[in-house]
């Protein structure tokens, strides 16, 4: 985990939002149901990840 993956992660600012790292699997969650709303916010947040390991 590098300091860029590091900040995407921690840029989430959502009480709902579930993060856990399992071996080498990022698995990313709500603990709500999820609306349209939160699926863009949890796209949005794999984006930044996805750039953030490309960097």
């Amino acid at each position: 985990m590098h300091r860029n993956f590091r900040n995407a992660v921690m840029d989430i600012r959502d009480n709902d939002f579930m993060i856990e790292i399992v071996d080498h699997t990022l698995v990313i969650g709500n603990y709500d149901p999820i609306i349209p709303e939160k699926s863009l916010h949890i796209a949005e947040f794999v984006e930044r990840v996805a750039e953030a390991c490309n960097e």
